[in-house]
């Protein structure tokens, strides 16, 4: 049986109530329980906690979204595209590499009304084997450097066969 919260809890209760020390206790879980224990400083919080007058060992309640909304189904749920929104993804993918994320997100949105993030495009896009990385363009050549280029070819393109013939080609 694996111990609870609550049950470190009561046992460290118990050692206040037995007015051990801090440390005394500490010694005694870890003897006890070694790495499963509780750390030094939730049996140091918890003492002060009842030095001041705490006697429930339950959690108190927090603000903020509770635990139970955040289960494994409730977030598939919210991932989840229909197998058609899915191929529409990836044939607009295909068909222009540059789009990104934020892109393709937006345009689910206006052609199906469907909200979803753009990490759910990413993921999509990654399932069905491409990278999700936008393509990038091959930047062009300047003009001054496509004359440089054509200028180099041209002169050695006069060169004689004995001239090549003494070339040595390290590639």
């Amino acid at each position: 049986m694996e111990l609870t919260r609550e049950h470190f809890r009561a046992i460290i209760f118990h050692g206040f109530r037995r007015e051990l020390t801090r440390q005394e206790c500490i010694d005694e879980l870890t003897s006890l329980y070694g790495d499963g224990a509780p750390s030094y400083s939730t049996v140091k919080n918890w003492y002060n906690e009842f030095n001041r007058g705490r006697r429930s060992l339950e959690d108190e309640g927090r603000e903020g979204r509770p635990k139970t909304v955040v289960v494994p189904e409730n977030i598939d749920a919210v991932h989840e595209l229909t197998e058609r929104e899915e191929a529409e993804i990836v044939r607009k993918v295909k068909k222009n590499p540059r789009l990104s994320a934020p892109e393709l997100k937006a345009e689910l949105f206006a052609d199906h009304g469907k909200t979803v993030s753009a990490q759910t495009v990413r993921r999509t896009i990654k399932s069905h084997g491409y990278n999700g990385k936008v393509a990038r363009k091959k930047p062009l050549l300047a003009e001054r450097n496509r004359k440089l280029r054509k200028n180099f070819a041209l002169e050695y393109s006069k060169k004689d066969q004995s001239w090549w013939d003494d070339v040595i080609f390290l590639d």
